[in-house]
């Protein structure tokens, strides 16, 4: 990665440190392929040459796929234990290579994880994978956690480069992508509103430029995109759709169905350890198992579909009374860093993207409220400020476990947005179903 002059960085990265054994949920135990080109595969060799024990655990350690081409970046891959943990994982719960020969001598998509650089014309940009609980807990729990400093990025030079935004493009759509995707921040951090209303702001102008302003639109006068962009940034536009998302009434059906339709699905397909324990926790008080057909094995399950829409609604209520500011700043952190880790021009248009991320919001919300801790709190007499670390945690957990299932296991990310298609979730008033669930 040549120097650039400038980055930007979210200020919970810069606050990143990997705390080691110390971390909930090592990343080198899970079931993830880490794979090496070339030239990680060529320095881990000749870091371990320097006996025959070092070779054989070098030996041990990495395996080359069959397809060996030089540019590849699976040249190579980790190999695993038995107990599922890299092979370099040592008993301390760190890693062996980065104890003996140091963070230099680590495969790139090591040294990376959890950092997310993207390259954009003039500068490089950090964010973070939330699938990392230290990650997750600096993103989420701090007030300023997704405020943009500019750094010096000298130091990311080892680092891969997740995306790259093209500096010359023939597609409006990706060529003023900074100014569009700045102009969702700001939205998202108006925080003098509450956090529905920002999200609706941002489905309304993901609405308004969708009318010329998608992948590969034909060519139209920048003039017009800067217009609504500027039109967005005025405070009685704002004001105004704030008093028109108060009057809008949200049925619940369709995104409570949805959510079912999702993870239901999910507790087959079991994407990500923690994430799969956590879901058979969440359902196992509403599914109903009918009796099996003799010969046949296990019965069907039956979600008590009705049941549990009325325990997640009161407990939601309830958690929103006392802690609504807080669970506010969870979401809002999240939300910010989806649009700086998803770069939109993976999603045919702005409003797409902004319902994906509706419908991974409203995931969350309904597993932070149905966690069996969260569960457990019952009446509104316990005092705020134990509650407060409880939810705290309690988010962590869920949204750490929720991002390794949806960014490590591709089936289940298809799976979401074949829900989406198939149920036809793609107009503004999705949207504001999905953000008042």
């Amino acid at each position: 990665m040549a120097n650039p002059e400038s980055g930007v960085a979210l200020r919970y990265m810069q606050r990143f440190q990997c705390i080691g054994s110390a971390c909930e949920d090592n990343c080198c135990c899970q079931p993830w392929r880490v794979t090496l080109d070339q030239k990680d595969y060529a320095r881990l060799k000749r870091t371990l040459s320097g006996s025959q024990p070092e070779r054989e655990w070098f030996a041990r350690g990495c395996r080359r796929s069959r397809k060996r081409e030089p540019g590849r970046s699976d040249y190579a891959a980790l190999q695993k234990r038995r107990d599922g943990a890299c092979v370099f994982l040592g008993a301390d719960q760190l890693c062996a290579i980065h104890a003996t020969r140091g963070a230099a001598e680590l495969p790139k998509v090591c040294a990376t994880y959890p950092r997310i650089v993207s390259r954009l014309p003039d500068r490089l940009e950090l964010a973070g994978t939330l699938s990392c609980p230290e990650a997750a807990r600096l993103c989420l729990l701090a007030e300023d956690g997704v405020e943009l400093d500019e750094v010096d990025p000298r130091g990311w030079e080892g680092l891969l480069v997740h995306t790259s935004v093209p500096t010359r493009s023939r597609d409006p759509y990706v060529r003023y992508f900074l100014p569009v995707r700045d102009a969702f921040l700001g939205l998202l951090a108006a925080r003098e509103y509450p956090l529905a209303s920002r999200f609706f702001f941002a489905a309304c102008l993901a609405q308004r430029l969708g009318a010329f302003f998608f992948k590969r639109a034909p060519p139209f006068q920048g003039a017009r995109l800067f217009r609504e962009l500027t039109r967005f940034r005025t405070p009685s536009t704002l004001a105004r759709l704030d008093r028109r998302l108060a009057s809008r009434e949200a049925p619940a059906g369709l995104p409570f169905a949805l959510v079912q339709q999702i993870l239901v699905a999910a507790l087959t397909l079991r994407p990500a350890p923690r994430f799969a324990a956590l879901l058979e926790q969440v359902y196992a008080p509403y599914l109903r198992e009918e009796s099996p057909v003799a010969g046949l094995g296990r019965g069907a399950r039956t979600l008590l579909g009705g049941e549990l829409w009325e325990d997640y609604r009161a407990r939601r209520d309830r958690w929103e009374r006392r802690l609504g500011d807080r669970i506010a700043l969870y979401l809002g952190n999240y939300a910010a860093n989806y649009w700086m880790k998803e770069c939109y021009t993976g999603a045919p248009d702005l409003l797409t993207h902004c319902l994906r991320l509706q419908v991974r919001v409203a995931m969350l919300r309904f597993l932070l409220f149905e966690h069996p801790a969260i569960r457990a709190v019952v009446g509104d007499d316990a005092p705020e400020r134990g509650e407060r670390p409880l939810l705290d945690r309690i988010v962590v957990e869920v949204i750490y476990s929720f991002s390794r299932a949806i960014e490590h296991t591709p089936a289940f990310l298809h799976g979401v947005h074949k829900v989406l298609r198939r149920n036809g979730i793609r107009r503004l008033d999705h949207a504001v179903q999905l953000l008042k669930f």
